[in-house]
């Protein structure tokens, strides 16, 4: 494998890592994240396949399905958190972010106290 397929998994990896911490212990942080975000799912399966291919994936085609859709994990929900999420897809993603407006700042206290509920129970 070259360095840079290397670079690349690594990015990947470290990744999926950061996007379960923020779903599983930073569900307000996440969900302000994920107001940032517009578009819509183009069913491409990228997003299933980063490191390994999900086994709850379902192929039709071109287009992808999840056979656990409605109960799927809160980290597959959430995705994309960020546009660094899209460019780990190595790939076109119909959505997109915009920056927050200015002078709009999420404050220290706002972030340390995290609802009781988990974003797996909310749908």
């Amino acid at each position: 494998m070259h360095n840079s397929a290397i670079n690349f998994r690594f990015t990947q990896a470290v990744g999926k890592i950061r996007r379960f911490y923020k779903a599983t212990f930073r569900p307000r942080a996440s969900a302000k994240l994920v107001e940032l975000r517009h578009g819509d799912c183009n069913r491409c399966g990228r997003c299933c396949k980063i490191l390994f291919r999900c086994p709850f994936l379902r192929e039709d085609g071109d287009t992808y399905s999840c056979r656990i859709y409605g109960y799927h994990f809160s980290a597959c929900k959430l995705f994309p958190l960020e546009q660094r999420d899209i460019d780990e897809l190595g790939g076109d993603c119909t959505y997109y972010f915009t920056n927050p407006p200015a002078g709009v700042h999420a404050r220290p206290g706002d972030l340390k106290q995290e609802p009781r509920e988990r974003l797996w129970q909310i749908s």
